[in-house]
This record gives structure tokens, C-alpha cells and sequence, in this order.
């Protein structure tokens, strides 16, 4: 079994208004990823940053709350791994080095650490961050946009940051907008022509 040691702390810079940060890092990660405070969403601070982990790229990381869970989700690409149910005001050093549970099961694991508390984490078997040329996403304000170069089937499926589908769509237009969901981070993945788009969006007014 491969072990994976991820160790989470929080940060505060030194500025006049100070941004939290958290720091995961271990075996399976590439250097320290470094989350950011994006934000509020369910009335608490999210948190989002991007690095490399068993050597795919660019996967998404991400921290928030779930007021309709009451729980604190740890994402990788949208996919809840862990949860902890820690009613805090922010996901502080006191609830990283609280019990994580294990949020979805996969063929393989890796023993994970965060500040001290012991979980498992499932090695996923293929964690999409793929871009193409053909496919282009992005959000205004409350709107998601799809773009495809060439008219062709596609199939649009939108993710909450718990990794809950919320949306799919079939289409063949090459433009196409969804303009229907409430503020938040959002996984957009595209299927057209063989292949796959992946995209992360944070829909705000």
C-alpha cells in the first residue's frame, strides 16, 4: 500500500487585510500545495488551490463548508475525499487535527495524516483535469459558458464542489450557457468528439 502523508496547517500573511491560507503536503505531493481563501460560501470561508499529487497535474484542491451536510469537505477535482463535522467558524489548525473521514471508496488506498489524525484515502484510479483546444469554459458573474469549436454532440455535466452532480445537458450547439445555479465553485466537465474538458468556475453575482 502507498502511504501518503498530508500535513495541514493554517496561515495568516501579515498584511492589513490577511488572507488564510493552508498548506497540504506529502510523499504522493509534488513540493507544497498552498490553498487560498477564495471566499464565502454557506456563510464560511472556502478555500481553493491547485498541484500535483501520484503525478497528475493541476488537480483542484479545495476546503468549504456544507451547510446542507454540516460538514467540512477536503476535495480533490471536486471529489469529496474526506469530511470532518466540526461546526467551526473556518476550518482552523483545531479542525484539521480533528477526525477526517473518508468520503468515497476506490480500488487502492493511501494512509493519510493531517496535523496528527488519521484516515484513509482512496487512490482514485483517474482524476480528470484535461483541457482541449476544441472546448472552452469560463464563467460571468452567474454564467457558465461552453463553448465548442465543431458542431458535434456533446454532453455538458456540472459538479458541485462536494463532487455532487447538479446538471447534465446534452447538446449540439457550440455555444451554450447555464445560467440557472446559485453562487459557488463549480466542476464543469465536457464530452465532445472523444474527448474530454475539464474546468474548474466560481459563479458570483
Amino acid at each position: 500500500m502507498m502511504l501518503c502523508f498530508l500535513l495541514g496547517s493554517i496561515h495568516a500573511s501579515a498584511v492589513m487585510a490577511p488572507t488564510s491560507t493552508i498548506e497540504i503536503s506529502g510523499p504522493c505531493i509534488t513540493g507544497t500545495i498552498v490553498l487560498y481563501e477564495e471566499g464565502v460560501l454557506d456563510g464560511k470561508a472556502y478555500y481553493t488551490g491547485t498541484g500535483t499529487i501520484w503525478n497528475y497535474p493541476n488537480v483542484s484542491f479545495a476546503i468549504h463548508w456544507d451547510m446542507a451536510e454540516s460538514k467540512w469537505f477536503l476535495s480533490l477535482s471536486g471529489q469529496p475525499f474526506w469530511y470532518n463535522e466540526d461546526d467551526t467558524n473556518q476550518p482552523n489548525s483545531t479542525l484539521l487535527s480533528g477526525n477526517w473521514t473518508q468520503a468515497i471508496l476506490s480500488e487502492g488506498s493511501c494512509d493519510v495524516v493531517i496535523q496528527g489524525s488519521a484516515t484513509n484515502l482512496p487512490t482514485p484510479t483517474s482524476i480528470e483535469t484535461t483541457t482541449d483546444e476544441m472546448v472552452n469554459i469560463y464563467a460571468h458573474q452567474n454564467t457558465i459558458n461552453v463553448s465548442i469549436e465543431e458542431a458535434t454532440e456533446a454532453s455538458i455535466t456540472v459538479f458541485d464542489i462536494s463532487g455532487h452532480k447538479v446538471k447534465e445537458m446534452n447538446t449540439s450547439d457550440k455555444k451554450n450557457q447555464i445560467n440557472d445555479l446559485p453562487n459557488g465553485i463549480y466542476i464543469i466537465k465536457v464530452k465532445a468528439a472523444n474527448k474530454i474538458a475539464t474546468e474548474k468556475v466560481i459563479l458570483k453575482d
